[in-house]
């Protein structure tokens, strides 16, 4: 899992990055924020991608302001001061039911601002209080086929919060972080209503299997590995150079991308080709992160030897997950047959709740992962239960332990694909250039003779 990855990467635990993140409205100095992790943030925004369940999406983080709007403070500030913003925009899926891009797109965009949290940079999701023109500039919108559905701010939080939560909280709307529904309300097994007992999850689970971390490419995080004694395998030459470099070419980057998508809108006719210009460049990006083995042992004995300690867990990152008007309609049911977890919603907000549903199914997948059970998501068509659910709940989705991951399978399968093909390109070039330095002293050969016959 690319996220848990460079979460690790940073030296942070996963459960602390999840629970220090919250949605911050004030933002200090743009100064405060490291370019490398700005770098990185962005860049990681750009990579091509589709959700859980397919749902093609895109990203986009800018430079400049965007206005303060959504009780965002900082952003009214000069255009180089501020937060900085990033939105995200769905296709329109002809036959796919809408709730199915929000699921997809909640996962996808709170990766993003975990991201964003394991780099110690605060965000807030914002669904509805956004400018939808300055947003739809800022992603090159292709407004007859793509959705934007949330935006958020990066960058660093302004110490006590600022104007917009006394303001917020003044108004009596700020949401109490602190006011978590009981797990008796959210969580059950068996049966609907029904307290979860993390005690028979455990037993119905199994043991959990160690982390395991290779230096191989995957997908678009390419993985280094510290051995034991500290080295760095495959250590490259002039790094900090090449950091540099790297650096002033993203900044180029970043910028062509801006003006191409400012450019996008002023003509509406060329934003598929823009589009698809856009997609080439996300292909060729490469996110390099760095898994120091000791660091992550020594996270590893932080970890809970109890198992149903471990579980209590894995549910209270699900109830620190961010949700609209902290609603908190995520239900889940434990199945201890299949060893599956069954997702619902229990909300009457219809345009937000699938949004909460995505949100809450990364939390449990990384914590999950982190602890050491993988599993696969799906959705099953025709899903049947030995329970009668209530009216106002709607089934979303289903993470069963112990299924292979089609999706990363898929991935693994490709990339050997395509390294089968530069291996065999790689040789036909190596076949190439022998037959030509071959050819090349047949024909030295040749002169040789003849020069030696002109002498005789």
């Amino acid at each position: 899992m690319d996220l848990l990855k460079i979460i690790l990467a940073e030296g942070k635990n996963p459960m602390d990055v999840m629970t220090w993140r919250t949605s911050v409205r004030s933002y200090s100095s743009r100064s405060n924020v490291p370019t490398k992790h700005r770098h990185k943030l962005i860049r990681l925004c750009h990579r091509p991608g589709n959700g859980v369940f397919g749902t093609e999406m895109r990203f986009a983080g800018t430079k400049r302001s965007m206005g303060t709007f959504g009780f965002i403070s900082g952003s009214s500030k000069s255009k180089s001061d501020g937060p900085y913003f990033i939105v995200g925009c769905v296709s329109s899926n002809v036959g796919v039911p809408e709730k199915i891009d929000k699921i997809d797109f909640g996962y996808e965009f709170e990766k993003i601002v975990l991201y964003a949290a394991a780099f110690g940079l605060g965000t807030c999701w914002m669904g509805g209080t956004f400018r939808t023109k300055e947003a739809s500039q800022v992603i090159g919108l292709n407004k007859k086929e793509e959705k934007i559905y949330a935006v958020t701010p990066f960058g660093a939080p302004e110490k006590g919060g600022g104007w917009a939560i006394k303001l917020f909280k003044k108004m009596g709307i700020a949401s109490d972080r602190n006011k978590r529904k009981p797990n008796s309300e959210t969580f059950f097994q068996n049966t609907w209503g029904e307290e979860i007992d993390f005690d028979i999850v455990s037993k119905a689970i199994g043991e959990p299997s160690p982390l395991v971390f290779t230096n191989n490419g995957k997908s678009h995080v390419i993985v280094k590995v510290k051995n034991g004694n500290g080295t760095t395998i495959k250590k490259e030459q002039n790094e900090k150079q090449e950091e540099e470099n790297e650096n002033v070419e993203i900044e180029k980057e970043l910028q062509n991308i801006e003006n191409e998508n400012e450019k996008e809108n002023e003509n509406s006719k060329s934003s598929q080709k823009q589009k698809q210009k856009q997609k080439q460049k996300q292909k060729q990006k490469k996110i390099t992160v760095v898994l120091d083995m000791d660091a992550i042992k020594k996270l590893e004995e932080t970890k809970e030897e109890d198992l149903p300690t471990r579980w209590k867990n894995i549910f209270s990152a699900i109830t620190w997950a961010p949700s609209a008007v902290h609603e908190q309609d995520w239900r889940v049911v434990f199945e201890k047959e299949n060893r599956s977890f069954h997702f619902f919603v229990e909300s009457k907000r219809g345009h937000y709740c699938y949004l909460n549903i995505g949100i809450a199914m990364l939390h449990f997948e990384l914590s999950c992962v982190w602890y050491g059970w993988s599993g696969e998501w799906e959705k099953q068509k025709k899903p049947k239960f030995s329970f009668e659910l209530p009216k106002n709940v709607k089934y979303c989705c289903t993470y069963t332990i112990g299924k292979s991951n089609k999706k990363e399978k898929k991935e693994e399968e490709k990339e050997k694909e395509e390294e089968k093909e530069k291996e065999e390109e790689k040789e036909k070039e190596e076949e190439k250039n022998e037959n030509e330095n071959e050819n090349k002293k047949e024909e030295e050969k040749e002169n040789e003779n003849e020069d030696e016959k002109k002498k005789n």
